[in-house]
């Protein structure tokens, strides 16, 4: 094909049904323009009306290793705290936080229900102990039990919150560490109505399970993933907030991110955390311990 532009709509006419992953590694790839009665026309939506099984973008336009420092060691800093050695990452994608757990030494099993991207994450991986597995955590599969497991990025697409928590303990060792992130509905930018808000979660079951659609359609409240905790018989560890605009890019601040160095994007983080976490964090995060 000819160096040019292409369209979306050009995209969506091709015949993509025999493309089992498509990865598009270039910035802002999945910022797309709401339409009335459409939801939301972007590049990942067209690859999807082409045939392409699985789709991998970037909602904002963060150099690699800024994502690889900032967004991560969050992650990191708490396997650290909680002196895990062995870790469940319960849909991993394309497995980045396990592998830099396994080559921070640690014993990883990675798991997403889309071979694809366990495929394409085996290209990625270069040394350590880490294990790539096609399951589905609901199926009961036969994983083993861990120090900790990591539950990121799914909760939101769930409307039976409780029902994911217990799931997951499944896989912890008694005592073990579960750790949920979710998007904050108290974001300053979120605008979308809360769990509860939502009413009966049965009106909403199909549209739970839509893995790599990456349409929201609700944000949990801290209050909400706490009752969720306490009606799976788990105990809360702590609530936190992290991946202010510093971190996540939004409001024009990704603009910014290849002039001003790592550490001060760091600091600048730490300080709004400190000032107004629940309003300034695009991101919430709940950990649980099972019961010993």
């Amino acid at each position: 094909m000819a160096e040019r532009e292409i369209t979306a709509e050009e995209i969506a006419s091709l015949d993509l049904s025999h493309c089992e992953l498509a990865v598009l590694s270039a910035c802002d790839t999945n910022v797309g323009v709401r339409r009335a009665g459409q939801g939301v026309a972007s590049l990942q939506k067209a690859l999807h009306m082409a045939g392409a099984r699985s789709v991998i973008t970037s909602l904002w336009k963060v150099p690699d290793e800024v994502t690889k420092e900032l967004m991560l060691d969050f992650y990191r800093r708490l396997v650290r705290r909680y002196g895990a050695r062995t870790i469940l990452d319960v849909g991993c994608a394309q497995a980045t936080l396990g592998i830099l757990l396994a080559e921070d030494g640690l014993n990883v099993t990675a798991v997403d229900i889309r071979q694809s991207f366990l495929d394409y994450a085996k290209t990625r991986y270069e040394k350590g102990d880490i294990r790539f597995v096609a399951a589905n955590v609901f199926d009961n599969a036969p994983l083993g039990t861990f120090d900790l497991v990591f539950g990121n990025q799914i909760i939101e697409h769930l409307v039976y919150p409780a029902a994911f928590m217990r799931t997951l303990a499944n896989y912890a060792k008694p005592g073990g560490i579960i750790v949920i992130t979710t998007p904050n509905h108290d974001y300053f930018r979120a605008g979308l109505p809360s769990y509860t808000e939502l009413g009966d979660p049965k009106q909403h079951e199909h549209r739970q399970f839509t893995a790599g659609g990456g349409d929201h359609f609700f944000a949990y409240t801290p209050d909400e993933l706490r009752n969720a905790a306490g009606e799976a018989g788990l105990e809360v560890a702590e609530v936190s907030w992290y991946e202010t605009p510093w971190i996540s890019g939004h409001f024009f601040f990704r603009f910014i991110h290849p002039f001003v160095p790592v550490g001060t994007l760091r600091a600048l983080d730490r300080l709004t955390l400190r000032i107004a976490p629940r309003k300034f964090a695009h991101q919430l995060c709940i950990i649980l311990r099972r019961p010993a």
